[in-house]
Parts: structure tokens; C-alpha cells; sequence
């Protein structure tokens, strides 16, 4: 490359840099795991041997097992989201929590499907 050439991109990049630098940052919304409620895993026999039956409410369902699933260990938000958005995690509840739901009942806090904002 010559001089002029980099001469040209040097502004260029400069103004990118600067542009990207001041930039808002997005700001996403957390979504929380509603009280009463866990993640489980529900593509595997070896999550099976449980009390929890998959929610109502989850949007995308069960892929093979429904119910007398264990929760899986970690809960974090990152796991929430995930089973939001995943056939194979899913929702789930006990028993008690699955029939509130189809009775009208509330789904914990008060803040309605898809849990709080942090």
C-alpha cells in the first residue's frame, strides 16, 4: 500500500472507532425465572425420576418427556432464557403449580408469563 492509501483509511477508521465509542450500548431485558417454577430438560430419560410436570405456559413445549422430571442444577438467567427459546429445556413446575395455571391461577410475583425485569 502506498501512503495516500493509508492516509485515506486512517480517518476513516478513526471516525468508525469514534462512532462505535459513543454509541448507546442496547440495552437488553433480563428476564427472571418466575417464583415456583425451574428449568428442566426434557430430551433426556435422565432427567426423569422427579415431581415437576412441564408448564402451560412454556411456549415451545416438551420434545419427548412431560412429566416426573428434576429440575436441572443451575437456574441462572442464562438457563431461563434458554428454555424459552429451546425444545429441549422447557419450563416446569410441580403439579399444584401446572393446575393453578390452568385455573386462572398466578404465575408468581404477580408480573405474568415471561417473569420479572431486572
Amino acid at each position: 500500500m502506498t501512503n495516500g492509501v493509508n492516509l485515506r483509511i486512517l480517518p476513516a477508521a478513526a471516525a468508525a472507532a469514534l462512532t462505535l465509542a459513543l454509541a448507546p450500548a442496547a440495552h437488553a431485558t433480563v428476564q427472571v425465572l418466575p417464583d415456583g417454577y425451574a428449568v428442566c430438560n426434557t430430551a433426556s430419560q435422565n432427567w426423569q425420576g422427579g415431581s415437576l410436570s412441564i408448564s402451560t405456559k412454556d411456549p415451545q413445549g416438551a420434545l419427548h418427556y412431560d412429566k416426573d422430571l428434576r429440575a436441572m442444577k443451575d437456574q441462572g438467567v442464562g438457563l431461563y432464557n434458554a428454555a424459552l427459546q429451546s425444545r429441549a429445556l422447557a419450563v416446569c413446575a410441580d403439579a399444584a403449580t401446572v393446575v393453578g395455571e390452568s385455573t386462572g391461577g398466578d404465575l408468581g410475583g404477580g408480573t405474568g408469563w415471561g417473569g420479572s425485569s431486572v
